[in-house]
């Protein structure tokens, strides 16, 4: 069970006798939860929708936050857009910790099934120091044609990537199959090695700007956007605008 407060979507709309909302549909913003077993009484964040035929909501209708308790399986139904999907995610030693682990979660949250593929399965730190184990080596990753995407996140993981070779070949493979190829900060070095970089525009890290300029790429200053199958993000900062755009161009 979760306690949640929430407010009308249509603040505005009157309901002036119980009946009148019946046989209606309702969105309503969810703007925290509180589980009921939580022994600190903590509130937490709840940046959902909850979708209800039959909430009971003010008689008034002027967006009057109203304390309820809702069986989260019977009336909430979140939709993932990336169910039945699987994207593979590189990890090697001292990658960009924050650039593995919230995209992973962002298609996780979305109903993705995610690859975690190493150059190993030996358990890696990022650089600053969180750890990360690899679902299968290279060796054993699943084929380009099985996958939806791949997801090279930065820090000095790509240079460690960039120099094995089926590492590049799968790149080569999901690209040439008009699949998803994203990359944020330094992670474009790999479509960099793959060879795949003549004719595109491009954004990461400052410190690859001149790689993506020689490799016959075009360096663009934005936060994170889409050019065909390829997505890309610039630094840390960017991470919400790259998974916003991960995310759609997965879910297209």
């Amino acid at each position: 069970m979760l306690r949640l407060l929430y407010r009308q979507v249509h603040p505005h709309r009157s309901m002036n006798s119980p009946g009148d909302h019946e046989g209606r549909h309702y969105i309503l913003a969810i703007t925290s939860a509180k589980c009921s077993g939580d022994p600190r009484g903590r509130q937490v964040p709840c940046p959902f929708f909850i979708y209800s035929e039959t909430m009971p909501i003010s008689p008034y209708g002027h967006g009057i936050m109203s304390d309820v308790t809702i069986n989260i399986l019977e009336g909430a139904n979140y939709i993932m857009r990336l169910q039945g999907k699987t994207v593979g995610v590189f990890v090697a030693q001292e990658v960009e910790d924050l650039e593995f682990w919230v995209p992973v979660m962002r298609l996780r949250e979305e109903g993705a099934k995610v690859i975690i593929i190493g150059l190993s399965t030996n358990t890696v730190r990022g650089k600053h120091g969180l750890e990360m184990t690899p679902d299968v080596s290279i060796e054993e990753a699943p084929k380009a044609d099985t996958l939806d995407g791949i997801v090279i996140p930065g820090g000095w993981a790509p240079d460690k990537l960039r120099r094995n070779p089926d590492v590049l070949q799968l790149v080569r493979d999901v690209h040439a199959q008009g699949k998803i190829v994203a990359t944020i900060c330094h992670g474009g070095w790999v479509p960099i090695s793959a060879g795949i970089m003549h004719g595109r525009q491009a954004t990461g890290s400052t410190g690859i700007k001149d790689d993506i300029i020689n490799a016959g790429g075009t360096w663009v200053n934005k936060a994170a956007f889409r050019q065909e199958n390829m997505v890309w993000g610039r630094v840390v900062e960017d991470i919400p605008d790259f998974c916003r755009e991960l995310v759609a161009a997965l879910a297209e």
